[in-house]
């Protein structure tokens, strides 16, 4: 099964796809940015900032499932002017994408 992970590199993230792995699944880390460390999977995907302009047809494609787990967490010093309006922008969209 290929599965689609968000937020592979957050704390439940690395916890996530050794289990994965061992289970023989085909793991997609859909990430902000490429991975600068080794404990990512070799088979990731750019997508920068998560909102409802990202694109997601690379990342997405031939996937079988997604597991969401990226999420804006660990803000020490909030700066957003609407703190809740940011973390629903990352974690849902009143209007979901269509793939094609």
């Amino acid at each position: 099964m290929r599965v689609i992970v968000t937020g592979a590199s957050g704390f439940v993230g690395r916890t996530l796809l050794p289990v994965l792995s061992l289970r023989s699944h085909e793991i997609v880390a859909a990430m902000r940015a490429a991975p600068s460390d080794r404990e990512t999977p070799s088979n990731s995907v750019a997508i920068g900032d998560i909102n409802a302009a990202t694109n997601w047809s690379a990342a997405l494609h031939g996937a079988d499932a997604v597991v969401h787990l990226a999420a804006r967490v660990h803000v020490m010093s909030e700066n957003a002017r609407d703190p809740l309006k940011e973390f629903r922008r990352v974690t849902w969209h009143d209007k979901p994408q269509q793939l094609g």
